[in-house]
Formats: structure tokens, sequence, C-alpha cells
């Protein structure tokens, strides 16, 4: 029985403990809450639908909110919101089957196609039935596209990134959906519907100040349209977010003051039935001020960009001192004898840093450029039969609108080669990220790698940069095996020789270009991989990857592939899927 318990711990805790795992919990309880609410009696319930079809649109695992949308649709008698996500996945899934990887908008047309299926069977009764079908399909549309924005927002500000007014604009639909869904629930006489239409004002409050007003109209709209508040609920809670707003200066503690006060005021001299009531205003003060610091201090830090005018003259005098400094290594430089090896090499790695210097002088603050592509990254790596660490070393950097994946194999196993691959995943991955340009970038690698070895030591080198802009990628081989792009069925070798990183100081990098679309998928791997796949490596690819719900999944099933067919080596395999 003991053997058995302890099984099963092994099983669940490690699955627990995955950093994706509360992004899922989150994932299924907001789903079946949103899932479970409809306008009214008129039976209009986009919401569930738009969960499960903003997660395919994400490209992470649906199911989690595909259990919670049916089960809160089920629970909320939306008999005709549980049938559509499911008939959505299953539609999904054998798209998926049938022709790879989906485009977002081949989802979002499954989307409404298994919503106009469904019309015969739920809608047909009247015409204002069906009139009710088909706005709920075209509002799960747009649903979508806002849940979907607003994952992205969260993931952008957790990574303390500013987000765009479009991300801003998802995260505030997102809170008037929740508040939505809270229709008549209100243990104590408390509508929670107005309780987090206060909280999510107070959190825009801190974040937006003043233009945070508009965010709190969205709320308290939300709330009116539950039945559960009134015109007068929607005007206290716009007045309260703006009172507020202007002691967000004092820090949270104002904030808090700076609502409460006015809505006890309300409440004593106009408050009604359907209005703000003190108790709701006090618990979402009170939530608010229990929100841990670092969560405060994101939100703020993704919401606000540098509005005050001597940070800006600051930034400007910053600025120009780093031009400024570019100029003088640029002259430095200069004075370096062509002619000489040593020196030529010294003087190209200064034009590198005058580059890095002239590009950071030009960088907006915070740096977030428009992006048309997204990467989801999976990863997967296990050592040689009978070592404890791997001489594998995989890395991702993200600067200015590119990602850098990396890979890197040190000669031999064990630590000694960990070290050297290590060394040059991190260096490449800094000389990119503080702007050097890549051929710079490579050769410095190169030579510093030679000049800091003690013995015959090496590591290939295989990276791919990815611009998030365009989808062009370039491919950079030091002595590393071919990598993959699978579109539609098919694979694309990208392969060219090289000596690995760290042997002469004339090695040079072969470099290959690709254009990268929607729905491709990129695999890197290591020659552990490489050679244990042979010759099924093409079918293993074809079969591992595309049946995969994420990236991640893809990463450790061709590991599984691949440890089974030999241990003969370390083994590391990096999955990306474009969306």
């Amino acid at each position: 029985m003991h053997e058995a318990v302890l099984k099963v711990k092994n099983l669940i805790l490690p699955y627990l403990r995955r950093r994706a795992f509360p992004f899922e919990l989150a994932e299924l309880l907001l789903s079946a809450l949103l899932a479970s609410a409809a306008y009214g009696t008129t039976g209009l319930a986009p919401l569930g639908t738009a969960c499960v079809a903003a997660v395919f649109l994400f490209g992470v695992n649906p199911y989690y909110a595909l259990t919670g949308a049916v089960c809160g649709a089920l629970l909320g008698g939306n008999y005709a919101s549980a049938a559509a996500c499911a008939l959505f996945c299953a539609a999904c899934v054998l798209f998926r089957a049938w022709r790879g990887n989906l485009k977002n908008s081949e989802k979002l047309m499954l989307l409404v196609v298994t919503q106009l299926a469904l019309l015969p069977v739920f809608y047909m009764r009247t015409l204002e039935s069906a009139m009710i079908g088909l706005s709920s399909a075209a509002l799960s549309v747009v649903a979508a596209a806002a849940l979907k924005n607003a994952r992205a927002a969260f993931e952008a500000a957790v990574k303390k990134r500013m987000l765009t007014n479009v991300e801003q604009a998802s995260l505030v639909a997102l809170g008037a959906f929740i508040v939505f869904s809270m229709r008549g629930f209100a243990p104590f006489d408390i509508s929670a519907a107005a309780l987090f239409a206060a909280f999510f004002s107070l959190a825009a409050a801190g974040a937006k100040g003043p233009a945070s007003v508009a965010a709190s109209v969205v709320f308290g709209a939300s709330g009116v349209l539950t039945g559960g508040a009134s015109m007068l609920f929607l005007g206290t809670l716009a007045a309260c977010t703006l009172c507020a707003s202007f002691l967000r200066r004092a820090g949270r503690w104002g904030l808090v003051g700076g609502f409460f006060a006015p809505a006890a005021l309300f409440a004593y001299f106009v408050g009604g039935i359907n209005s703000l009531s003190v108790w709701e205003a006090g618990l979402a003060c009170g939530l608010f001020a229990l929100l841990p610091r670092r969560m405060a201090g994101m939100m703020e830090a993704a919401a606000l960009p540098p509005e005050n005018e001597q940070a800006k003259r600051a930034l400007l005098i910053a600025r120009s001192r780093l031009n400024d400094l570019a100029s003088v290594v640029k002259r430095l430089g200069e004075l370096f004898d062509p002619n000489d090896e040593a020196q030529s090499f010294l003087s190209r790695q200064m034009s590198g840093v005058c580059g890095a210097l002239n590009a950071l002088a030009e960088e907006s603050y915070p740096p977030r450029p428009h992006r048309r592509y997204e990467v989801r990254i999976g990863a997967a790596a296990c050592p040689k039969e009978g070592n404890r660490e791997t001489g594998d070393s995989m890395g991702m950097r993200e600067a200015g609108g590119n990602l850098l994946l990396m890979l890197s194999d040190g000669m031999g196993t064990g630590e000694a080669a960990h070290r050297e691959s290590a060394a040059a995943v991190a260096l490449l991955g800094d000389l990119l990220s503080v702007g050097f340009g890549l051929e710079n970038a490579l050769e410095c690698v190169n030579r510093l790698l030679l000049l800091r070895k003690k013995s015959d030591m090496y590591a290939t080198l295989d990276a791919a940069l990815i611009d998030l802009r365009t989808g062009s990628a370039r491919f950079v081989k030091f002595g590393a095996p071919p990598s993959y792009i699978l579109r539609d069925g098919k694979v694309i070798t990208v392969y060219a020789e090289a000596l690995p990183i760290g042997v002469m100081k004339d090695a040079r990098a072969a470099v290959q270009s690709a254009a990268l679309k929607h729905g491709d998928a990129l695999v890197l791997m290591t020659d552990g991989a490489f050679d244990a796949l042979g010759t099924e490596l093409f079918a293993s690819l074809l079969e591992h990857v595309y049946a995969a719900n994420t990236a991640d999944d893809a990463a450790n099933a061709l590991l599984r592939c691949a440890r089974e067919k030999s241990g003969a080596d370390d083994i590391s395999v990096l999955v990306a899927r474009i969306v």
C-alpha cells in the first residue's frame, strides 16, 4: 500500500510542480466561470466557446480550457455552448490531423462553422432564437480574439514588458467578461459582480491614473448588463475610480482611501438598491490592499509609459552620451593596423561595440516592437547513459524584435563538455542581446573560446535567429547537425558544413536563411538525437511534432524516441512552433 501511494505521489507531484500548471489551472477555472454566463434568459452565451478558441489561437494545450468550458456551460444550463465547445475542439483536432498545423484565421473559421452547424439543433425554434444563435457565433469570434490578446498581455506583464494599447484593452475586456459572469452570485447580499468591478477599477486606477475611468465605465456597464446593478452604480464606480487615480502617487493606501471615501459618501447620501454598497467597496479595497507588492508593481510597470518630463530629458541626455561614446569607440578602432591580424580582429570587435551602443541609444523605452509572429518553445535534454550531467547546453534570448534559439554540444560528455557548450551559448546570447551584429558576434565567440580552452576541447553551435516582425530566420551552423522546418506535412532540411566553434581562429560559421510562416514548426537537435533517430528521423519528426499538443510535448516525445533507440550520447532537442 505504501509503495502504491508513493508511486502515485511521484507521478502527481512533478506534474503539479510544472511551471505551466498554474496557467492551466487558471484557464480551467476561468473557462468554467465564463462559460456558465448567459445574457438574461435569451440563451446568448458566447464566452465558453471563446475561451476554448482563445487557447487554440494562443497555441497551448487546449484541453484544460475545454474541460472548464464544457463543465461551466453544463452547470449554467448553456447546452448549446457546451456542444459548440466540444464540436469546435473535435473539428480542430481532425483538421490538424488532416492538414497539419492550422492558421489562426482557419481556427476562427472553424469556430464560426461549428456554431452554425448547431443552429438547426438549438436555435431554429423561432426567428428570434435563430438570430440569437447567429449573434452568439459572431460575438464568440470577437471575444476569442480579446481573450487571446489578454493571455498574451498577462505573459508580457509577467516579463515586465510594457503592454500595447490593444493588450491593455484586452485585459479590460477580460475584466468585463468576469464581472458579467458573476451574474446572480450574491452571498450575504454582497454582489460578486459589483465587488469585482470595484476591484478591477482600483487596479486600473493604480496602473493608468485618470485614464482608468474609461475602464471603470466598461466594468460598470458589465455589472449593469447582468441586471444586478443600475446606472447609479456605474456613475458611482466612475467617480470613485477618478478620486482614487488622483491619489495614486500616495501609494496603495492612497488608492484605497481615494476609492473608499467617495464610495462611503455615495452609499450614505444617495445609495439605493443595485448601487455600490459600503461592504462591496470595502471588500474590493481589502482585496486590492492584500495584493502582493510584486504584482501591483508589475501592473504599473506594464501599463505606464514614461510621462515625467524630467525623466524624458534624462533619457535624451543618456542617448546623446551613448552616441558620443560610440563615436569615440569607432575612432579608437580606426587606430589599429588593418594589416595586423590581431589588431584587425580588435578593430572589428570595437566596431561591434560601436554598433551596440548606437542601437541602445536609438532604442525606445521600454522596447516593445510590433510583432506579427509569436513562438511557442519546447526543450528536452538528457545525459548519456551512466552520466549525471549532460555536455549539451541550450538557451533562448529575445532582443529588439528578434528571438534567438541556441543549442550547443560540447566535445565529449559530462561537466567539462558542458562548460564549453554553456560558454558558447551564453557568450553568443550576450553579444547579440546588447546589439552586436551577427558576423562580429560569431567571430568574437570563436576567438574567445579558442583563447580560453586549456585542452583540445571544442563545441558545436546551432542557432536560429528569428525576426518576429517578418518571419525571416537565419540559421547559424558551427559543426552542428541539420535543422528542420515542418510545414504542411513536409520536412525542409536546413544544413551547411562548417567547423565546430573554438577549433581554428579563422573558422567561419555557415549561415542559411529561410522564411518562416504561421503554423511552421522548427526543430533543432544535437548529434545524440540525430544519430539515434537515424533513418527514421523524418518519420519521427512528422509523427511526434504534429501529434503533440504543445512544443514541450513535441520535444519530450522526440527525446523519448531517440533515447529508446540509443543512449550512447547526450541528447538535446529544441522545438519552436510559429503561431
